[in-house]
């Protein structure tokens, strides 16, 4: 039901701003300003007023400035003349307080009265004003990881984005011993949560303060905005965020000059001074920083400090969205929903609309979710994400999807199971997931929850292969068109589409290569089928092919392919002569006698003859020794 109800109020926001006379940023009559649109925030006595306001009027009539500064420049009008763009439908984004549901009835009453609406006021459904969120933070709540778990299963760890706990405190490790970027990485984890570390300040300030003191510009940044943004553990201090900031800015660190230039901006511990404010942001934007290209863009929309120039704007706004940035999503999404500086879009604007209000802090139920599936709680997870997946979350729907498909719910018979599985694969195809658009071809193809249907199997992969462009369903086809099944048998449209597949990705080279080897196996068969081989070899007359003679020539062409291997193994069995066996060894020597007596000179003088003297050789052995080595 919230899923039905916020794309309504998405609808009728963008529908309102196409009716005729009806503008989102409202005309002004009067005042000093007579004739120029709203600027919205505007500010007016150290106070952002989101939309036309009663507050400095006793008469109750409704007005608003022209210019971000009213109290600097002085330019207002009253809003009677035209219609607002129904801000309250978005009021989860700007206000500051949560109003009450009478509060925000008498908002929208009012609202519809300056539209001279009468009419329309029965038809607005009482859940029209219930709030969503009450404010913004600069800084943000904890991360939320949207892990599917198809992606999770298949890879373990390498698409979800979680750390792993020897991880963590491998990196814990590092900044004991004093690595400052581990102690920066484990600042900025412990500040903002996420990735499986639980948002922690104090933490956070810890390493912060230990890498700040090793003259790391990060942390000195990161340490300003702390002190800017305050918390339970660190109370807010604009003078001590200056003087962090400063510090990072003077070193060319773009958080540093991003946090400078939004002190100038709004006189935090300093005077306002737009210049300044200006000079700093497109210092850090130089950087890629996100926040200063978002305030940049801010600066540019609102004309503050600088001309007003929505070209510049949406840049900005484009590149901070790409980091991500809410904010950046949320500037956006009203610049297409009124066509401010681009050609108006409602398609667009609700897509816009929808990523901020899915950044809720209602999204956090994705980990809690998450936490359940990996502890094996797979029913818990279940009813988390069916949740989820009714407000709308396509990484919900997906994942409820997967859990049914895998037959791991017992919380739904084995008849529910599978149906339920394709609406929700139905429901993440319609947002774009290219796999749940697979999934539902395979779904008609086997008849998983539904008939088989090959057409409409088909048709699912097509879809899949022109948009998205997927290796899977270009070879799913390929496969389709080789068999005939809910096409037209095709060989060449489906060795065509395994080369497209081969193309798309790497991973589909080796499948690729053995279905167009199967592929051109069947074409040979039924080539040669269609050649019809018994009849052509009726049809050959070798004596009049080769000659009478035939079988000679057939016959000599054998034997000379016999002599040739003959030839060749007489060869490789050639007798190889042995090695002539190594001279033995000499003895060796006897060992040393122990020291004797000296014998008398004449027992002496025999031995050395005996040993010197050789017998005379024996001339008939040697000519037997000779004849026996021949």
């Amino acid at each position: 039901k919230w899923a039905v109800r916020k794309y309504f109020l998405l609808f009728l926001a963008c529908l309102l701003n196409f009716l005729p006379g009806m503008s989102s940023f409202p005309v002004v009559n009067g005042g000093t300003a007579h004739g120029e649109p709203c600027i919205f925030p505007f500010r007016f006595q150290k106070r952002e007023y989101s939309d036309c306001t009663t507050d400095g009027r006793g008469d109750g009539r409704l007005w608003c400035a022209t210019t971000y500064d009213y109290d600097h420049d002085k330019k207002w009008g009253f809003c009677e003349s035209t219609c607002s763009n129904m801000r309250f439908v978005f009021h989860c984004i700007k206000a500051r307080e949560e109003p009450t549901i009478d509060q925000s009835r008498r908002s929208l009453q009012m609202q519809v009265k300056i539209c001279g609406l009468s009419h329309f006021t029965a038809r607005v459904p009482s859940f029209a004003v219930l709030p969503v969120a009450s404010d913004v933070s600069l800084t943000g709540g904890s991360a939320v990881q949207r892990v599917r778990l198809l992606d999770e299963v298949e890879s373990p760890g390498s698409t979800s984005g979680m750390l792993e706990e020897d991880l963590i405190q491998y990196y814990q490790f590092l900044a004991e011993k004093g690595d400052v970027q581990a102690q920066v990485g484990l600042g900025q984890l412990h500040l903002h949560g996420g990735r499986g570390v639980e948002q922690n300040h104090q933490r956070a300030y810890d390493y912060f303060t230990q890498a700040a003191n090793a003259g790391n510009t990060h942390a000195m940044a990161f340490l300003g905005k702390m002190y800017s943004e305050g918390s339970e553990f660190l109370p807010q201090n604009n003078e001590t965020a200056l003087q962090y900031f400063k510090k990072a800015s003077d070193l060319g660190n773009p958080v540093g000059q991003s946090g400078l230039g939004m002190a100038y901006l709004y006189g935090r511990g300093v005077p306002v001074n737009y210049e300044l404010a200006l000079k700093y942001f497109q210092k850090a934007a130089e950087q890629g920083w996100v926040d200063g290209q978002l305030q940049l863009g801010t600066m540019y929309y609102n004309g503050i400090g600088v001309k007003r120039d929505y070209k510049q704007a949406l840049k900005f706004f484009n590149l901070a969205s790409q980091a991500g940035h809410i904010l950046a999503f949320y500037n956006l999404a009203q610049m297409h929903a009124t066509g401010t500086g681009v050609m108006r879009s409602c398609h667009t604007a609700v897509e816009l609309f929808k990523n901020v209000c899915e950044r809720g802090r209602w999204s956090e139920r994705l980990m809690t979710a998450y936490g359940s599936f990996k502890d094996g709680e797979t029913d818990a997870a279940l009813v988390q994400y069916l949740l989820l997946a009714e407000q709308g979350y396509e990484v919900a729907q997906s994942n409820v999807a997967f859990i049914l498909d895998q037959k791991g719910a017992r919380i739904f018979s084995e008849n529910e199971t599978y149906p339920r599985a394709l609406l929700h694969w139905t429901r993440a195809a319609a947002q774009g997931y290219t796999v749940a658009r697979i999934k539902l071809g395979d779904y008609h193809f086997y008849g998983y929850g539904t008939d088989v249907d090959y057409e409409t199997a088909v048709i699912h992969y097509r879809l899949a292969s022109e948009q998205q462009h997927s290796a899977q369903a270009m070879f799913n086809l390929g496969y389709m068109h080789e068999k005939g099944l809910g096409i037209k048998q095709d060989i060449h449209l489906a060795k065509r589409f395994y080369d497209m597949a081969a193309e798309a990705s790497p991973d589909a080279q080796v499948p690729v290569f053995l279905a167009l080897c199967k592929l051109g196996l069947i074409y040979t068969l039924q080539y040669l089928q269609d050649l019809n081989l018994k009849e052509l070899m009726s049809q050959v007359d070798l004596d009049q092919l080769l000659g009478p003679e035939w079988d000679l020539y057939l016959m000599t062409v054998i034997a000379l392919l016999l002599g040739t291997v003959i030839a060749y193994r007489q060869r490789q069995h050639q007798i190889i002569v042995p090695p002539r066996p190594p001279a033995p060894a000499p003895a060796p020597a006897p060992p040393p006698r122990p020291p004797q007596e000296q014998p008398p000179p004449a027992a002496a003088e025999p031995q050395a003859q005996d040993e010197t003297q050789a017998p005379d050789p024996d001339p008939a052995r040697e000519d037997q020794e000779e004849e026996e080595q021949q």
